[in-house]
């Protein structure tokens, strides 16, 4: 077909190639809406990417402090037992070390208790923490807990726990 009889007839004169120019509104209006969308999603990434650094810096807490008081148990195994079966919350614990230049195995443990004790305070929102001793398998059980802070919309967080075992 000649170019000729592209435009002569009327419905063809509108469509050809050399008379196109320019968007349309609805074209604009759909790249707007497409770049919304995507925008949305990537504030919600963002979002959750905070969150989720959160929770991770809290659990990498709680591994610190489990990991802190196997320690202190390790070093002072002769009063290891002196850990065990009690619960520990900042509230519930004795604040001030025992007085003493050469402290005895079981003051060492209350000492290491009562600094232990402070930084899961310090670092853990409503920190607690036990340690139990399991005769069947000769294990120290180490459970650090704490409430997870809510995001907004939300009254209460939610609680979490890091467990830790300690073989003697």
């Amino acid at each position: 077909m000649s170019r000729s009889l592209l435009h002569s007839k009327p419905g063809l004169r509108f469509c050809s190639a050399f008379k196109m120019q320019g968007l349309s509104m609805i074209e604009i209006l759909v790249t707007m809406v497409i770049t919304v969308i995507v925008l949305l999603g990537l504030v919600g990434t963002q979002t959750y990417s905070f969150r989720m650094q959160s929770v991770a810096s809290y659990q990498t807490a709680a591994a610190l402090l489990a990991s802190d008081l196997a320690d202190r148990m390790r070093a002072n195994s002769a009063a290891a037992k002196d850990f065990t079966n009690k619960p520990y919350a900042p509230a519930t614990m004795p604040t001030t070390e025992v007085s003493c230049t050469a402290c005895a195995a079981d003051q060492q443990a209350k000492n290491d208790l009562v600094r232990w004790n402070a930084e899961l305070g310090r670092s853990l929102p409503e920190g607690s923490g036990t340690v139990s001793f399991d005769t069947v398998n000769s294990v120290y059980n180490i459970k650090v807990s704490w409430t997870q802070p809510g995001t907004e919309g939300q009254t209460t967080g939610q609680n979490r726990e890091f467990n830790f075992s300690l073989i003697p």
